[in-house]
């Protein structure tokens, strides 16, 4: 099994400590990405860790686990967020965005920025550009919605967990950026939402995809994981940028569990969707508390009914 992703780095970080309603999970050592380093639940099992995980781990990428028969399934949504603009003052739209990352927009008071916001007084001042420096899932999601909504970006730019940056400052992890927004006059970056408001920074309203102006909270998030058609993507495998809606916030993401469809452990594996069917459920509240918007219930339902493909012998390695 695999998860790892800075994105989910803060509620990654409450579920690791074992819950006192989910003992289990305790013995079977499965909260772990071994490629990442992460802490197991007990770290006294540690040694047993990759006996006991190993047989359900799979590829860091959604469609290599899907080839190697593999499945996946959605965590908590979150929102990116445009941060280092006056709060909730500023509106902006994915062409005009794309016109900023890529060095063609260079003041704040630039025409196309002005046509937005025909109200504000905008100075002329340098935009600052900051983006991630290493590979991160924020930074596929965040060029995806660019590259969906400028063709010039799609062309040239594309979208990955790294791309070529024509401008801007580098920072490391969406710590680092959001320290680098925090600390840079005129600069304009792209954070997950937790980060963001647990640093204070401002953000700035988008136009999504039914032409509406949106701002990042958790019921934009919530409207955009909503609107998302997961039902009819394979593996659930579905990048939820630019969602239709009126109140859908653009740059929605989430990030994937990957286990093996026929894993080698089945009692181990068993207990991995054990503990995730308690994180729909239990860990929601800790999930909307670090600003996470948990999968919708229709969601939830759709993914435990696919849990019945994941076998062992023939058998199905859950159930309820």
């Amino acid at each position: 099994m695999q998860q790892d992703s800075s994105e989910a780095g803060p509620l990654d970080q409450v579920w690791r400590q074992s819950p006192d309603d989910y003992v289990p999970l305790c013995e079977a050592v499965f909260w772990l990405a071994i490629k990442g380093g992460k802490v197991p639940f007990c770290p006294a099992a540690w040694n047993d860790a990759w006996e006991k995980i190993k047989g359900a781990w799979c590829s860091d990428k959604l469609e290599v686990c899907g080839r190697h028969n593999g499945t996946g399934f959605p965590q908590p949504i979150k929102g990116i967020n445009i941060a280092g603009v006056d709060a909730g003052k500023l509106v902006l739209d994915a062409p005009t965005l794309a016109g900023i990352f890529q060095g063609k927009i260079t003041k704040w008071d630039d025409a196309a920025i002005k046509a937005l916001n025909p109200s504000l007084t905008l100075p002329s001042a340098p935009v600052v550009v900051v983006h991630r420096a290493d590979g991160s899932g924020t930074t596929f999601n965040f060029t995806d919605y660019l590259g969906k909504g400028s063709q010039d970006w799609a062309d040239n730019i594309g979208s990955d967990t790294a791309v070529e940056w024509p401008v801007g400052v580098g920072a490391k992890g969406s710590d680092g950026v959001a320290n680098t927004v925090k600390q840079t006059a005129g600069s304009i970056g792209y954070v997950e939402y937790a980060y963001a408001k647990q640093n204070a920074l401002s953000y700035a309203k988008l136009v999504n995809a039914n032409g509406k102006t949106v701002e990042p909270n958790l019921d934009t998030f919530t409207a955009a994981a909503s609107n998302a058609d997961f039902a009819s993507a394979k593996n659930f495998n579905l990048i939820l940028t630019n969602q239709p809606g009126d109140t859908s916030w653009p740059i929605t993401a989430t990030t994937w569990v990957l286990i093996h469809a026929q894993p080698d452990d089945a009692a181990a594996a068993g207990e991995a969707l054990k503990f995730f069917d308690w994180a729909y459920t239990g860990g929601k509240d800790q999930a909307k508390a670090l600003d996470y918007v948990a999968i919708p219930d229709a969601v939830v339902a759709l993914v435990e009914t696919s849990w019945a493909g994941i076998t062992a012998g023939g058998k199905p390695v859950f159930a309820k």
